[in-house]
């Protein structure tokens, strides 16, 4: 959703003014969770297009997967079943 080339050129000329550096952290897949993560390859060109345009950038690794703490894994357990995780709605007012 947010690796696009347009995304990448928008986070590069924010973070630039910062001095920043970007952790890129993929998300994981999570039962219930419409939403997927990147492919391994874009997340690396992604990272190296940041570099080429002058951000020092890192991709994290993963962790916490196997207790459903990974980044992106928002999953409920209750009982000893997971339950389908709902995205919030935005506030039309």
């Amino acid at each position: 959703m947010n690796d696009t080339d347009q995304a990448m050129f928008e986070l590069a000329h924010y973070a630039r003014d910062l001095r920043a550096h970007v952790n890129l952290i993929p998300l994981n897949p999570t039962p219930g969770y419409l939403v997927r993560g990147s492919r391994p390859e874009r997340v690396t060109e992604f990272r190296d297009g940041l570099e080429e345009l002058g951000i020092n950038a890192t991709v994290r690794n993963t962790r916490g997967r196997s207790i459903d703490a990974a980044c992106g894994q928002l999953a409920a357990v209750t009982n000893g079943r997971r339950a389908a995780v709902r995205l919030r709605q935005r506030s039309t007012d």
